[in-house]
């Protein structure tokens, strides 16, 4: 199909060789989506919405003091500034409201692939896409988010971005099965309307039952319920913790929750469920696992570093008095303290 002579064919808004940039950097491809639409100015921001003539009411959502443009949504209101401020991302230009927009985005891809600042990767990327969603959800479903929470679920989804390009390890009969290279030891929230069920399996040797337990907590880092099983005898590390995983979302199931997270410090286990690596000896592990969680809404399997699930951890190795399972509705003294530093350090 060709377009006579007399059409020219205009660009979309936005810097190029930026666009080019920001094509390049290893980001979800809704993400590339978001940044395209926001660097080319066709996100429905209240400016955007009255140029092309759709409304007149400009306002931000927020704070209702002035037009809600891109860098005024994402940098320069006061909802905005205290993510940025309490991120520890220390950038002039981030912080700077005489920058344009472009000058902004380029300073956050900047940062999201410095090799100094690792610690920080993805999460600017992540920061501005979850201001996008909580604003969104302010205005269509009249639902505020407390800025905290918003920093929380977006270090939480650089964590899990970061993960995904995790190597798997190949030696299946290892008790080295742990993911001691994840960089964060700090637990974080799951995203809005999910349940995240931290699980750790334990196992002392074939002539005993491999044992488990799980803490699950909401969207607000609110302590919901914990753990203590009994399972059978298993041969190794990984079935201990796939066993404890099946056990952990039948539970789950029990107790009505349809959206959920599974987070382990197994790596292993977790590249398994995600169809990354094969484990032929724990075909029926694998097998009931995949049935049970096809009957949710959804569900994720989540690695972590072995500090961030200290809690499931604690419950998995402190022995049963009697009986063979246990579900704790108060915090049992065991892991009151590390309950407590998880919740202070994702709401810092």
């Amino acid at each position: 199909m060709h377009l006579p002579e007399n059409i020219v064919v205009q660009p979309t808004n936005g810097n190029l060789l930026l666009k080019q940039k920001m094509w390049r950097t290893k980001i979800p491809s809704k993400i590339h989506h978001f940044l395209w639409k926001l660097l080319s100015r066709s996100l429905p921001t209240g400016n955007n919405l009255r140029r092309r003539h759709i409304t007149r009411d400009v306002l931000c959502k927020r704070c209702f003091q002035t037009e809600e443009t891109e860098s005024h949504l994402f940098f320069d209101c006061d909802y905005a500034k205290q993510i940025w401020r309490a991120s520890g991302i220390a950038n002039t230009t981030i912080d700077n409201p005489n920058a344009t927009l472009e000058e902004r985005i380029q300073a956050c891809l900047l940062v999201s692939s410095s090799v100094r600042l690792q610690h920080y990767n993805d999460l600017p990327i992540w920061i501005l896409w979850r201001l996008w969603k909580s604003r969104n959800r302010l205005i269509f479903q009249q639902k505020h988010t407390a800025w905290n929470l918003i920093l929380g679920y977006a270090k939480n989804d650089a964590n899990e971005w970061r993960n995904i390009g995790a190597q798997p390890m190949t030696d299946a009969s290892s008790t080295h099965q742990r993911r001691e290279s994840v960089s964060t030891k700090q637990w974080f929230l799951p995203p809005p309307g999910y349940m995240k069920c931290n699980v750790d399996g334990s196992y002392i040797s074939s002539e005993r039952e491999g044992t488990a337990g799980w803490v699950l907590r909401d969207d607000y880092g609110i302590y919901k319920g914990a753990a203590q099983s009994v399972g059978v005898k298993v041969g190794n590390v990984l079935d201990a913790e796939l066993q404890a995983l099946l056990m952990a979302l039948q539970h789950c199931w029990m107790k009505g929750y349809r959206k959920i997270i599974l987070e382990s410090d197994c790596l292993k286990a977790i590249q398994i469920l995600r169809d990354k690596d094969l484990y032929f000896s724990g075909y029926n592990w694998i097998r009931d696992i995949m049935w049970w969680a096809r009957r949710f809404e959804d569900v994720r399997f989540s690695c972590v570093s072995r500090e961030a699930n200290k809690v499931a951890d604690k419950l998995a190795k402190t022995s049963l008095h009697t009986g063979s399972f246990i579900f704790h509705n108060y915090v049992p003294l065991t892991i009151t303290n590390l309950l407590h530093e998880d919740y202070v350090n994702v709401h810092l």
